[in-house]
């Protein structure tokens, strides 16, 4: 169920989710500012009003004050837009007659063949896919070599809230999406799910682990997750 809200989100709407096993009613508000009230399975219209005025003054304070801190960069594919890539802001640049189909980086532009915005959206995928692809082999090559690390396959995926996964036969997937971070953020991804080969799991003993390979994980980690709020509003 979808509802409208004057709250000041990307997104012109919020959700409900009802569940049979709630009793009382919460709001969760997400990095890309949507959020979801949670409500038990048989609340009325009326007790799910009286249930967002009641939030509606903690939900704007939140949110006036990520405006402030942890603004979200809104993402237009239209020639003149920023985008990010490694980290640092891109300016997308369109060139008529270009005779590559993809595009390209260059001294802080993304040059592109099209100004159609559904193809400059299809191209910057295939854009950061390939360059993710790049980073995360020639991470991978160097950091299984240095801590003598089996691995399987390797895969690039969308995926916006999980940048990376490690199975237990040791295939890794990565979201093609962290082409946008910082290096220094690529290689946290990496080498946490290199830590997994010994640790399924997020245990202290993982962690000891991930310390070994990056002694400031924890610094590094603030960091992605103020970069994953900022590019929440990427338009998959």
């Amino acid at each position: 169920m979808n509802i409208k809200s004057d709250f000041p989100l990307p997104k012109d709407s919020g959700q409900i989710i009802r569940s049979s096993r709630r009793r009382t009613y919460s709001i969760q508000l997400h990095p890309d500012r949507s959020w979801k009230l949670l409500v038990p399975a048989a609340a009325t219209d009326e007790q799910i009003g009286n249930a967002l005025q009641k939030f509606t003054p903690w939900l704007q304070k939140k949110l006036a004050r990520l405006a402030v801190e942890n603004p979200v960069h809104q993402f237009s594919f239209t020639p003149g837009s920023t985008f990010f890539y490694l980290g640092e802001a891109v300016t997308l640049q369109y060139r008529p007659n270009m005779q590559s189909q993809i595009i390209t980086c260059c001294n802080g532009e993304l040059i592109t063949p099209s100004d159609d915005p559904e193809k400059i959206k299809l191209m910057l995928e295939n854009f950061y896919r390939r360059h993710t692809r790049q980073l995360i082999t020639a991470k991978l090559a160097e950091y299984t070599a240095k801590y003598h690390i089996a691995i399987g396959k390797i895969a690039i995926n969308g995926a916006r809230r999980r940048f990376g996964s490690c199975s237990s036969r040791g295939d890794l997937n990565f979201s093609w999406l962290l082409a946008m971070y910082p290096k220094e953020l690529i290689e946290l991804v990496v080498l946490h799910e290199l830590a997994h080969r010994s640790e399924m799991n997020h245990s202290p003993v993982f962690y000891r682990v991930l310390a070994g390979y990056l002694p400031d994980h924890r610094e590094r980690n603030q960091r992605l997750n103020k970069w994953s709020k900022k590019l929440a509003a990427y338009p998959l």
